[in-house]
């Protein structure tokens, strides 16, 4: 699966870099303890990163990733709702289909940037503190 980071927090690059490897891989299905259900885990190829919100739109047109991990607390002065329904709508995989989106995110529930994200259709939103 090919990633695109629109993220600059170094604890998330670590978790999503660590599955880059089948060792990565075996280490998450060590830690879940459940080898049957992540049977399917493959390792993920990091394709590129942005770490401003102003560069995530034009790189990711590039990189056409299968997914987009978005961090809410990027830098930069592009509003994250435009950012959203740019990518949903400009950013296809190299076959031509969607790219999904994960929001990680540490709003509130029902806060109007989830509602948005929930509306265009955001593949997963992974939200705490």
């Amino acid at each position: 699966m090919r990633v695109f980071l629109a993220c600059n927090h170094p604890d998330i690059i670590s978790i999503i870099e660590s599955l880059e490897s089948e060792k990565g891989i075996n280490k998450l299905k060590e830690l879940l303890g459940c080898d049957d259900l992540y049977s399917w885990a493959k390792p993920l190829l990091i394709v590129d990163q942005a770490l401003y919100r102003e560069r995530v739109l034009s790189k990711a047109q590039l990189a056409k990733p299968d997914v987009i991990v978005l961090y809410d607390k990027l830098p930069g002065q592009i509003d994250l709702e435009n950012i959203l329904d740019e990518l949903r709508i400009e950013v296809k995989n190299k076959d031509g289909q969607d790219t999904r989106i994960i929001f990680i995110t540490s709003l509130e529930q029902g806060s109007p940037l989830l509602r948005k994200a929930v509306e265009i259709g955001v593949w997963d939103i992974i939200s705490g503190k």
